[in-house]
């Protein structure tokens, strides 16, 4: 049975789900060809740079945390070209142990006003 990468852009994760940890306690899917794979690696903490500021905490005001869409609608370029290249990379290295199910290209694709 194929495992399943989700691509996705939510608080703590980003842009890939990863449930597991290794001996080391780094995130990683489980799956090696992934978990070891320079460019996936870079992809992903590039991204989490961008999209992980858009997430503000505000303890002082109500105890949660905010999201700034009007900021993620200005990254939404870059961040599709990124999990764009993401989606590719993944593409190229798959060994056929996983299939990848993209949770964010047409979110990202509506705020660049790539999709009509």
């Amino acid at each position: 049975m194929k495992e399943t990468i989700q691509v996705m852009l939510d608080w703590g994760v980003a842009p890939i789900y990863m449930e597991k940890c290794d001996d080391n306690g780094r995130e990683i899917t489980g799956i090696k060809v992934i978990d070891n794979d320079e460019v996936i690696q870079s992809l992903i903490d590039e991204i989490g740079d961008l999209y992980f500021p858009l997430w503000t905490d505000s303890v002082g005001l109500d105890g949660t945390w905010h999201f700034d869409e009007k900021k993620e609608k200005e990254l939404a370029p870059r961040l599709l070209e990124l999990i764009r290249k993401l989606l590719n990379r993944l593409d190229d290295i798959n060994d056929g142990s996983y299939e990848v199910w993209d949770m964010i290209t047409e979110h990202l694709e509506k705020l660049s006003g790539e999709m009509k």
